[in-house]
């Protein structure tokens, strides 16, 4: 962290600089760098020298390192701001908030998908959220078939404290992206050890009447 703090709202760096800022060799800013750019964190573009060098790589960090870095921050704003909602609009407000920011993501990561069928779709979607968004996402089938999507990690922690909120979420935006009934059938607030929702087969929906998502 030390090395990403280097590179936050500054210029792109070389490994020269950082060295130098370090006090380490180049070999190890070197291996750390290969580290975060494994996970996301550094990214690198490529400046031509004059002559016929080769050219050198020039470092910035990334979006998911500043995340990174003011997590502290963003854990006491995002329960803060569910706070104030409520307050403001009691679960009504909720209500549309989660419809609204649902929609908004839904559209966002179906633009990004290109299978037909709905399987196809989660384990694209599973895909995406791993690369690019760091989470521990499976999809995977039980004992009678039935596709189910395992959420290792809870990707809105933030509100995970304000009840079922973030669950609601998650929910409402599984099943606009897959376009299909999604249940959820663990939870975290229950002891489960992951949350994990459940593709509801349609000539089964009504029978299984899938909740309304409420906060």
């Amino acid at each position: 962290m030390r090395l990403v703090r280097l590179l936050v709202g500054r210029p792109p760096q070389n490994v020269e600089d950082l060295t130098a800022a370090l006090g380490v060799t180049r070999t190890a800013v070197t291996a750390i760098l290969d580290e975060l750019i494994a996970a996301r964190y550094v990214e690198f573009s490529k400046e031509r020298l004059p002559g016929r060098g080769r050219p050198r790589h020039l470092y910035t960090a990334t979006p998911l390192a500043l995340t990174e870095l003011f997590r502290s921050t963003h854990g006491l704003m995002v329960p803060a701001l569910w706070r104030a909602i409520e307050a403001a609009g009691g679960n009504d407000l909720k209500q549309q908030v989660i419809e609204q920011v649902s929609l908004a993501m839904a559209e966002h990561y179906k633009k990004l998908l290109k299978g037909k069928t709905l399987e196809v779709r989660l384990r694209e979607l599973a895909r995406v959220l791993r690369q690019r968004e760091g989470d521990l996402v499976q999809i995977e089938r039980d004992k009678e078939g039935v596709l189910a999507i395992r959420r290792l990690n809870c990707p809105f922690f933030g509100i995970f404290q304000q009840g079922r909120t973030a669950c609601r979420l998650d929910e409402k935006l599984l099943s606009l992206v897959a376009e299909a009934p999604v249940r959820q059938t663990a939870c975290r607030h229950d002891g489960d050890h992951c949350c994990v929702f459940t593709i509801v087969a349609d000539d089964v929906a009504d029978r299984c009447r899938v909740p309304r998502w409420s906060p």
